[in-house]
């Protein structure tokens, strides 16, 4: 594999690709996405909680499962978002003086991906190859930022109070 079959395929999980006018405008809608994330989560836990005490296993089951489903939908979503954010014209990232070439993202646009990042990353139920993906650029966001809250966020794949 060359080296920039191998550059792509680490931009991208599975190939989802989400293209946005401005990075602002993909920053709103990974944020939406973040939150949905965080709703799917706790209505997968209040459905688990409502079936101990409930006779309608089959239908909460149905919901649970719909509910999965949504969350796994969104966070494939929210790859193809984190990936229009490491993606920038060759000739951007060769003459960019202000950031290591082993950060691939700039620390404006880091800032933008912090909290959606380590939202996905706590959430639970996020499958766990996009939560994976989804850790090794919250890495290199915290390397960006410079920031080892984030980076022990990214390595323990949970944001502890």
């Amino acid at each position: 594999m060359d080296s920039d079959a191998n550059e792509n395929s680490e931009k991208t999980y599975d190939n989802i690709f989400n293209y946005y006018t401005s990075y602002g405008h993909a920053s709103l809608w990974i944020r939406q996405r973040a939150l949905r994330l965080i709703i799917n989560s706790v209505l997968i836990k209040f459905i688990a909680v409502r079936m101990q005490n409930s006779t309608d296993h089959e239908h909460l089951r149905w919901k649970q499962n719909r509910m999965r489903a949504n969350l796994a939908s969104t966070s494939s979503e929210l790859c193809g978002d984190v990936a229009f954010f490491f993606s920038r014209p060759r000739s951007e990232k060769s003459n960019s003086e202000d950031v290591p070439r082993e950060y691939a993202i700039l620390p404006r646009l880091a800032s933008l991906l912090a909290w959606p990042l380590a939202v996905a990353v706590s959430t639970e139920n996020v499958p766990e190859p996009q939560r994976q993906w989804l850790q090794n650029k919250l890495v290199l966001v915290a390397r960006s930022l410079g920031d080892a809250i984030l980076g022990r966020v990214a390595e323990r794949g949970a944001f502890i109070f």
